[in-house]
């Protein structure tokens, strides 16, 4: 799974720009939100800002989602699913998640 993260409010979206549709992300347990840096922390303490591609192994969903993160980031994801397949990019919990700055 690979995209360009794109920071839009509350929605934290991976755009693939092969397919020119975007993801709400769902990240592996241990990522937070810098607000300091205005990023997302990794758990490796990466920070990943607007812009940057990221990639790892994961995959795209449209149900089962509470096997993957807490009912609050759920919510927060389907809040901003805007693309035609109405799916959701998640990485997988103990995927290694490779960062390249714009």
């Amino acid at each position: 799974m690979f995209g360009i993260v794109t920071i839009e409010g509350d929605c934290i979206y991976l755009h693939n720009p092969q397919i020119d549709s975007r993801y709400p992300v769902v990240w592996p347990h241990g990522t937070s939100w810098n607000p300091a840096e205005s990023a997302i922390k990794l758990p490796d303490g990466t920070n990943v800002h607007d812009g940057y591609e990221v990639s790892g192994g994961g995959g795209y969903h449209t149900q089962n989602l509470d096997t993957y993160t807490v009912p609050e980031g759920i919510a927060l994801a389907l809040n901003c699913v805007d693309n035609k397949y109405g799916e959701i990019a998640v990485f997988n919990s103990d995927s290694d998640i490779e960062t390249t700055q714009p």
